[in-house]
């Protein structure tokens, strides 16, 4: 092996470690702000403001809230729902 092929393969070694190190700081990134105290508030509220409006939309709508009643009794009989 001369020197010249053995440059390349240096250097296409160290372009394989710098994308790696990329996408593992990119991951970590990730999966920090999965579990970031304030992200996991944010999702919270955001479900918890869905389940308000749906509520309001069952108890407004007679339909709506008969459907979500067999929608869940088809849950309870699939063993889907808890």
């Amino acid at each position: 092996m001369n020197d010249k092929e053995l440059l390349t393969i240096i250097a296409d070694l160290k372009k394989t470690i710098e994308d790696q190190g990329l996408i593992t700081r990119r991951t970590i990134m990730k999966n920090y702000r999965k579990n970031d105290v304030n992200s996991l508030k944010k999702q919270l509220e955001k479900f918890v403001d869905t389940e308000k409006k749906e509520k309001s939309i069952r108890k407004k709508y007679p339909a709506v809230d008969n459907a979500y009643k067999e929608y869940q009794l088809l849950l309870t009989l699939t063993g889907e729902w808890k």
